[in-house]
């Protein structure tokens, strides 16, 4: 009955049912219909339909694999669309540390991040692609040498302390997390 809503030309009536989809992910995650429904709303010319749309992604990014792995393109295309405005791609970077159900997947991820660090220096954008990266490391326990290097980094040389402080931050937060995943040169690196 519910589903049914997502015809509406009502984008108000689309964007409630879009928010009961992300409410109800982990029951309806395989469904294949919502997946559709969800594609098709993240085009959708209406704010309020967009917002929705991108909890309910991001929601279902968590409990199915299959989703994820077809929404990636989709967010990776959006994140790096010359006509998506600057506000929409902060909306977007968070749905990316979800996209780590399987390996191909994660490292287009964590390439994708790696590219936009350079194109958006602006502080949130660094902030938030940091933070995300940090997530996706720790979820997959990918690329955690790389990723304290990066930190590193940035907790070095980026000339902001709201971005150094942030890169220590997530260094505690990998450490804490995943300590048994740092190899000797990620500790000699960060003694030094």
């Amino acid at each position: 009955r519910i589903y049914s809503v997502v015809h509406s030309n009502d984008p108000v009536a689309r964007a409630v049912t879009l928010r009961v989809f992300g409410s109800i992910a982990s029951v309806i995650a395989e469904r294949k219909s919502v997946h559709h429904c969800i594609h098709r709303s993240l085009e959708s010319h209406d704010q309020v339909e967009v917002d929705a749309a991108l909890l309910a992604t991001s929601q279902l990014c968590r409990h199915s694999s299959a989703f994820a792995s077809g929404v990636s393109e989709k967010i990776a295309n959006m994140v790096q669309g010359l006509m998506t405005p600057v506000d929409m791609k902060l909306k977007l970077i968070p749905i990316l540390e979800q996209l780590h159900h399987n390996i191909d997947t994660a490292t287009q991820v964590r390439e994708l991040c790696l590219r936009l660090l350079p194109r958006y220096p602006a502080l949130s954008f660094v902030v938030l692609l940091l933070h995300t990266l940090t997530r996706l490391a720790t979820a997959t326990l990918l690329h955690i040498p790389h990723h304290v290097v990066l930190l590193l980094d940035y907790a070095q040389h980026d000339a902001r302390k709201v971005v150094r402080c942030k890169a220590l931050q997530e260094m505690l937060a990998l450490a804490t997390a995943v300590p048994h995943t740092w190899t000797h040169s990620c500790i000699s690196v960060s003694a030094n």
